[in-house]
């Protein structure tokens, strides 16, 4: 597919310097005579900038301007260090023209533009120079209002998935937006400043002498006699002349003498160039300085003005060569963006400005701020107006003011509409039936005269439709002060809290709606406490609200919103993570536990090796899960009762989240996926106060899966969840345990006591890898950060082996394997994961299997295999309380050339009366010939195995944990 490039929302042209090289063909070059051969007369299209809209902001304002961007690919342009706007969403890059998605609607323009735009709509700034700049250097370009210019542009956006500019007419320059911008010999004004133009200035510096040539190739032809025009005055033939245009002009002087003899007036020429040529603002401050020869300007800025092919009438025209020298491409482009472009992005801008000034914003709206708009429906319609409700025309009118909702819902009793009923409504414009086109019903919430709004729930539910699906409003729940609530409509489905800032109060509401498709966006507007002195309908609120968790706000959650005083940390989200819209993605919470009760009824802590969910077990509580895909579950056992608990999630965040690592206070541990020690991959959690060095209590965990309801869930964000306190109170947080830093590699569920390794390390081997012209030596036992070990000393009852799809047919797939030991309580020790039946979302609901592998580059392998059996094979060996004798292991040796060792390709168990279990290999072992068979026997003293654990690398987007080799373990002496 390649790149591709975006262009400027004014001009339409690229944002970059146009490529080419001198060896291309000369058509699709610029004329070196025309452009600079250094090309610096192009770098004003370097000079962009980014306009966007935090939705998240408190502001009544929430548009945001980016200091100079330069464009990557794909519409990302990165920013230099230290932009505000890169701290504002912690990223260097933005997305351009990205209407859907999780990237908030931005637009680049060419700061040259936006100043000639501002020209256009006569609001330059003052005392600007020509680079946006005020005498003392600030950026302070004009005086464009950046709200109206916002909903302007999202107004003209182009709403299709690869757009490169707005739905404008862009006219002439609309060929050359392309995949990449089509350079073309003589378009080389398309790239010029439309501002600066130096010939230009040297024109008017030096004006030229009169020519005696007309520039156009006619006299007028009539015979001599009365002309009934002669009689007018010359005031009102300037009249007429003035509301003709050139053309028309032309023509009339050929059958007009009176006229023809007028247009030699210096001041007729004069008032045309004026008139016809509003752009050429240079000639203003001239205007009463040059006393003749208008006529001879008005030819030269004409023919100056317009970018016409070289042709042979052209060079044959003397006069046309006698301007040739001028080369103003400038003014051309000039011209262009403001005849053909500026009137589209004029038009509706002048028009908000003007019902902008209509509005009186009444005092209690004076220095309020917003609770930041939340998106709340899919898809958001194009166009939406926007609504602000103030609930009393001043603060002090609150006291008595009369709060009342109106909630319209449609005939499937989704909610499209909400507005406020109160005395202001109709000074605001009322939101009737008559604003939809739809029939709607009308709920009515009415707040008590001695309570007040503090928030409101939106409850809303995805429903298949298209690619997308969408997603609609099922209900509402107004919060108020007094920790009452009243609902309309459904509590059945994902949650979003829009709440009042802590020490605020609320004001009045606003909301984005549209005829077409109802209310979208929701905020509320909100002043600071200590102005609602005196107001006893606050009273009941309180500066601290306590019954809701002002941290959720951040999210949408699905079904459950987090109890108050759970601190949400940031979420962790990689760089595929496009298809994450912040306020429609779900994010679905764990709770561990909020009192120590709770956290010492843990037992255990699972997750999805493929990371389709996660879940804690307890002893007399139920089991508590988020994510869809419960199939290949990794378990943690946890002593809660003994005093165990989870003091650290370390996440391995990539192009998508491809790591969890949970750690406890006794220093026993959970990797599941990566395990990474490089800093800008891990990101790990609990934080510790920078002053107090105290740490919080890890209490939870939240995640949010795209594809949901698939079996290609795909988990693209990770966050935690931490209380300051336990039970009401600060306690004793749990100490991190000393993990051996520098030991390079983890045991689990933690390294074994009183054993040693011995003797050789079975499926140890490496392979070269190309890069290109170069290769390395990948380490086999480098793709294991993981080690366990098993105690083949004890009894056992059974033993059970988990194969999955392998990737390498003389590797083994061994992805879990279980001892149930027959001594003690039964006890089971799992290396890897359990394997769970199979859910309709795992087989698509219509029973056929599915896995990653069908991503898999294999090939035809790949697709036998998938055929004969499933992902995972579970075998059980039962043993009947015997003790295991060896351990026969069969290994395929490397051929020297591409590399060195053995690989891991199949075990056999062999219990102390002789029996046999099966040969576990790869899906089509069949023979013992091509292997070399090694013997592991356990005695008294060798008593164990250590298994070295990585994943199968099959690329696909996450990988199965296998055993890539094996060790004997002794006692010590």
């Amino acid at each position: 597919m390649g790149g591709a490039e975006v262009y400027c929302a004014i001009c339409g042209g690229p944002v970059n310097v146009p490529y080419w090289e001198d060896g291309f063909e000369e058509e699709y070059t610029y004329d070196p005579t025309v452009v600079q051969e250094d090309r610096s007369d192009l770098e004003w299209l370097k000079d962009v900038r980014v306009i966007g809209e935090d939705p998240a902001s408190t502001g009544l304002s929430r548009i945001w301007v980016s200091g100079v961007a330069s464009h990557d690919d794909h519409g990302y342009f990165d920013l230099e260090e230290g932009d505000p706007v890169m701290e504002l969403f912690g990223e260097e890059s933005l997305r351009t023209y990205a209407y859907k998605g999780h990237h908030s609607f931005a637009v680049p323009y060419h700061q040259t533009c936006r100043t000639l735009l501002a020209k256009y709509l006569n609001l330059e700034g003052d005392a600007i120079d020509i680079d946006g700049n005020d005498d003392n250097g600030n950026d302070r370009s004009d005086d464009i209002d950046n709200d109206i210019f916002f909903q302007v542009l999202r107004q003209l956006a182009d709403t299709s998935e690869y757009a490169q500019a707005l739905k404008l007419d862009y006219g002439s320059v609309s060929k050359n937006q392309e995949q990449y911008w089509v350079v073309s010999r003589g378009e080389e004004h398309f790239v010029h400043s439309p501002l600066d133009i130096p010939r230009l200035e040297q024109y008017f510096n030096r004006l030229p002498a009169p020519e005696e040539l007309t520039w156009y190739n006619y006299r007028p032809d009539y015979e001599l006699g009365y002309d009934p025009i002669s009689a007018l005055p010359i005031e009102l033939r300037l009249s007429i002349l003035r509301y003709l245009d050139m053309p028309s002009a032309l023509r009339l002087f050929q059958t007009c003498r009176a006229l023809y003899s007028t247009q030699g007036s210096n001041s007729w020429w004069r008032r045309r160039l004026l008139a016809d040529m509003p752009w050429l603002f240079e000639a203003s401050p001239i205007e009463e300085v040059i006393t003749q020869h208008w006529d001879r300007v008005y030819k030269d800025m004409w023919w100056a003005s317009r970018h016409t092919r070289d042709t042979p009438y052209l060079r044959e025209n003397h006069w046309y060569q006698s301007l040739a020298h001028m080369k103003m491409t400038g003014l051309a482009n000039r011209r262009r963006i403001w005849e053909e472009i500026l009137p589209q992005i004029a038009g509706p801008y002048e028009k908000l400005q003007k019902e902008k000034a209509q509005i009186d914003l009444p005092d209690i709206l004076k220095g309020a701020s917003s609770t930041g708009l939340r998106r709340l429906i899919r898809p958001e319609p194009e166009v939406n107006s926007s609504f602000r409700y103030y609930f009393a025309q001043s603060i002090a009118g609150l006291k008595d003011a009369h709060i009342e909702f109106h909630v319209h819902l449609d005939q499937e009793q989704f909610i499209r509409g909400l507005h406020f009923a109160g005395q202001q409504s109709s000074e605001q414009g009322d939101l009737t039936q008559d604003a939809f086109n739809f029939p709607t019903t009308v709920e009515s919430v009415q707040v008590p005269a001695n309570d007040c709004l503090t928030g409101i729930i939106v409850t809303s539910r995805e429903f298949p439709d298209g690619e997308e699906g969408s997603r609609k409003i099922v209900g509402m729940e107004f919060l108020l002060g007094s920790s009452t609530s009243q609902q309309v409509g459904s509590t059945d489905g994902d949650r979003r809290l829009i709440h009042v800032s802590k020490d605020h109060f609320a004001v009045g509401i606003e909301t984005f709606s549209s005829p077409e498709g109802g209310l979208s966006r929701l905020s509320l507007l909100q002043q600071p406490t200590l102005l609602s002195h005196g107001i006893g309908r606050f009273r009941s609120q309180g500066s601290t609200p306590d019954h809701v968790n002002l941290e959720a706000a951040k999210f949408l959650w699905r079904k459950h919103i987090p109890p108050p005083g759970l601190q949400i940390s940031d979420h962790s989200s990689g760089y595929w993570s496009y298809a994450m819209e912040k306020d429609l993605s779900p994010m679905e919470p764990l709770i561990f536990g909020t009192t120590d009760a709770e956290l010492a009824d843990i037992t255990a802590i699972s997750i999805d090796v493929l990371f389709g969910g996660i879940e804690v077990q307890y002893g007399n509580r139920p089991t508590r899960s988020i994510g869809s895909r419960h199939l290949a579950m990794k378990s943690l056992i946890i002593d809660g009762q003994g005093g165990e608990r989870v003091v650290a999630l370390n996440y391995v965040v990539k192009h998508i989240p491809k790591g969890i690592h949970i750690v406890t206070n006794y220093g026993r541990e959970l990797v599941v996926g990566h395990s990474s020690q490089r800093p800008e991959e891990l990101v790990q959690y609990p934080p510790r106060d920078p002053e107090t060095e105290q740490s919080t209590y890890l209490v939870g965990m939240y995640g949010w899966w795209t594809s949901r309801d698939t079996p290609k869930a795909r988990l693209e964000a990770v966050g935690c969840l931490f209380a300051a306190e336990l039970d009401g109170k600060h306690q004793s947080v749990p100490e991190m345990p000393d993990l051996a830093p520098g030991q390079g590699r983890i045991w689990e569920p933690s390294a074994p006591t009183g054993v040693r390794v011995v003797g050789p390390i079975l499926g140890d081997f490496s392979v070269k890898e190309s890069l290109g012209i170069n290769s390395r030596n990948l380490e086999a036992l480098d793709r294991c950060p993981t080690r366990s070990w098993l105690d083949c000393s004890r009894p056992l009852l059974e033993l059970r082996v988990i194969l999955c799809h392998s990737f390498d047919e003389k590797q083994v797939p061994l992805s879990a394997i279980t001892f149930k030991f027959a001594d003690g309580a039964k006890e089971e020790l799992t290396i890897g994961p359990e394997i769970r039946p199979q859910s309709p979302i795992d087989t698509q609901g219509d029973g056929n299997d599915w896995c990653w592998c069908s991503l898999s580059g294999h090939g035809r392998k790949t697709e036998d295999e998938r055929s004969v059996h499933p992902h995972y094979r579970r075998h059980v060996w039962e043993l009947g309380g015997k003790r295991l004798q060896s351990l026969r292991v069969f290994l395929s040796p490397i051929d020297e050339e591409v590399g060195r060792g053995s690989r891991l390709s199949g075990v056999q168990f062999i219990a102390e009366d002789g029996s046999e279990s099966p040969k576990w290999s790869h899906w089509n072992f069949s023979s013992d010939d091509a292997y070399m068979i090694e013997n592991i026997t356990f005695t008294d003293g060798k008593i164990g195995l250590k298994l070295f654990v990585g994943e199968t690398r099959r690329s696909v987007t996450y990988e199965d944990p296998i055993v890539y080799a094996l060790q004997a373990m002794e006692r010590l002496a």
